[in-house]
């Protein structure tokens, strides 16, 4: 498949989110706001997908807003997560009845809270998830831009971190995140 849809990201973990702020505000980044997004996790019903690592996430922000992602993590390096990702008008009920009536089938539902920043071109989201913690993540369109942004918040590129989320909440919980069916901030299991 073309490489028009690989993600250009990093994450930088156990961050000062006051400090971050400060820093961002200082230097005029644009301030998106925050959202609690709910995610539905969706594979293929044959299982090829979980170890391919390719998903159909269903996102819904806090305010309505519903996006459908396509995603493959093929190498933990800082482009190596594929995605294709659509903003859509419709219910998520309905968005979830389509993807299982094309045969794919919920694998977990999962919660996080997300603060989003631009600056210079580079998003920056300030990450919360259920039981670890907080992390930023940089996505942009170019290493170089990651860099510069980076070194501009004070977060040193040797730390920088190029694993999926799941790897990132692997580290911390102990278990695969595989075996979670619910990763929300009222029902881990």
């Amino acid at each position: 498949m073309d490489d028009g849809y690989k993600e250009i990201e990093t994450r930088f973990l156990d961050i000062d989110v006051e400090d971050l702020e400060r820093r961002l505000g200082k230097l005029g980044a644009t301030n998106k706001g925050e959202a609690f997004l709910k995610e539905t996790i969706f594979l293929d019903r044959n299982g090829n997908w979980e170890n391919d690592f390719k998903v159909v996430r269903l996102r819904v922000f806090s305010g309505g807003k519903v996006k459908l992602s396509y995603k493959r993590f093929v190498s933990h390096d800082i482009d190596g997560t594929r995605e294709i990702e659509l903003s859509l008008d419709e219910n998520p009920k309905k968005i979830s009845q389509f993807l299982e009536a094309i045969d794919l089938v919920v694998y977990r539902y999962q919660e996080k809270k997300r603060h989003t920043y631009e600056l210079e071109g580079v998003t920056v989201d300030i990450d919360t998830w259920p039981s670890i913690p907080t992390y930023v993540e940089l996505e942009g369109e170019s290493e170089e831009a990651l860099k510069g942004v980076a070194e501009k918040l004070g977060l040193d590129w040797s730390e920088a971190v190029f694993k999926d989320a799941q790897a990132i909440i692997e580290m911390y919980i102990k278990k695969s995140f595989n075996d979670i069916k619910y990763f929300t901030f009222d029902r881990i299991e």
